[in-house]
């Protein structure tokens, strides 16, 4: 999500898919960790990124988008990385609470690697990859084009990377307080879904090709 300018490929399904039943939706930007307590507590009405089932007072939605998260390097790194246990002794900086998405062979492989580092702002693993201070970053491949691409238009970073797919698509869900919510959303995400509208938003944030 552009947290500045209140866009995104999550943020325009959800408003597009509550919009129809009158619904206007305000957008709180928060770390992982805080919003599953803030949906559990009703203090706000709805959230997204959360794992599914990692809540049990809470109303799942269907799937909205599946993220595509892989390892970014350097080129210039000098270790090619294969499998999960390639990332064992290297500077790698993850997202917010990234062993509830990747799996429990990726949180072991963090609990037993102190140089390991979770974030919550993830324009910052991009810089910290291209400053040196990281010898790999994990993100969600489309997130990772959006900040490379703006942040080197800036000129706050340079230099080419290599990606690695150490991990299989995962599908994201919005969570609801109320399941009348999550019940609107999920007809309105249908509706989207068959007039492809969906696909047209996805393509919309996507990298132009040359």
């Amino acid at each position: 999500m552009i947290t500045d300018q209140h866009r995104g490929i999550v943020v325009e399904i959800l408003q597009e898919a509550l919009t129809p039943y009158g619904h206007k939706i305000e957008f709180i930007y928060a770390p992982n960790r805080r919003v599953a307590h803030m949906v559990e507590e009703h203090q706000v009405d709805g959230v997204f990124n959360l794992a599914a089932g990692a809540l049990k007072r809470v109303h799942y939605s269907d799937p909205i988008i599946d993220y595509n998260n892989v390892a970014i390097t350097r080129d210039t790194f000098h270790k090619p990385l294969i499998t999960l246990e390639d990332l064992n002794g290297l500077r790698v900086v993850v997202f917010q609470n990234a062993p509830q998405f990747l799996g429990e062979d990726f949180g072991r492989i963090l609990e037993r690697n102190a140089s390991f580092q979770e974030v919550s702002n993830q324009r910052s693993q991009v810089l910290m990859l291209f400053s040196g201070r990281a010898d790999a970053i994990i993100m969600e491949q489309r997130i990772f084009d959006y900040f490379y691409q703006d942040m080197v238009a800036r000129g706050e970073i340079g230099g080419h990377y290599k990606v690695y797919p150490l991990f299989p698509p995962a599908p994201r869900y919005a969570a609801f307080a109320r399941e009348e919510l999550r019940d609107q959303f999920n007809a309105g995400l249908a509706q989207l879904r068959k007039e492809g509208r969906v696909q047209r938003i996805i393509d919309s944030y996507l990298p132009a090709t040359p």
